[in-house]
């Protein structure tokens, strides 16, 4: 069986994280005694994922589109 086809056992969902990447990484976290950071503001996270992806930080425009978005598609 090829690594890319098998699928993870998930763990249980705990502290109301039911997204199955949250349940892996809250595994993580608890194995490893990491806490949860605080949630930071969009203009934060766009700054970070920016930085973490591209090495860039975002235009005036990604904020602005970020700003922008609805709600319930930030998550």
């Amino acid at each position: 069986m090829h690594f890319g086809t098998t699928k993870p056992d998930l763990p249980a969902a705990t502290n109301g994280l039911e997204n199955p990447i949250d349940r892996l990484v809250n595994a993580y976290f608890v194995k490893n005694k990491i806490e949860w950071q605080e949630v930071v503001d969009d203009r934060t996270f766009l700054r970070r994922i920016y930085f973490d992806l591209i090495g860039l930080p975002p235009s005036e425009q990604d904020y602005l589109n970020l700003k922008l978005m609805p709600a319930q598609i930030k998550g």
